[in-house]
């Protein structure tokens, strides 16, 4: 049985993983944007989700554990195919199609 402790740590890992692979798709959309106002506002969440990292680097290092040890990120093919979901629902696809 775990301890809470340990069960605490999961949830900082896997909300790390998280913080990681919204920045990639942040800024994919910040690139595919045609938006300037949009793609200041991601560019500026992309910041924010940075931001994010450093925190939880100081919370692993508080807690004297490296963060990033058995990181999983999602495949790239479901990174992917999370992308597209979000780019075939934007309007400005739909507007190009």
């Amino acid at each position: 049985m775990k301890t809470l402790k340990e069960l605490m740590i999961d949830q900082l890992k896997e909300l790390y993983n998280a913080e990681i692979q919204l920045k990639i798709l942040i800024e994919k959309m910040a690139y595919q944007t045609s938006s300037e106002n949009l793609r200041h506002s991601f560019e500026q969440l992309s910041k924010d989700t940075e931001a994010q990292h450093h925190k939880l680097d100081r919370v692993f290092a508080l807690l004297g554990i490296d963060g990033k040890e058995n990181v999983t990120l999602i495949s790239s093919r479901e990174l992917q195919e999370s992308y597209n979901s979000l780019w075939k629902a934007s309007p400005r696809r739909k507007s190009e199609m």
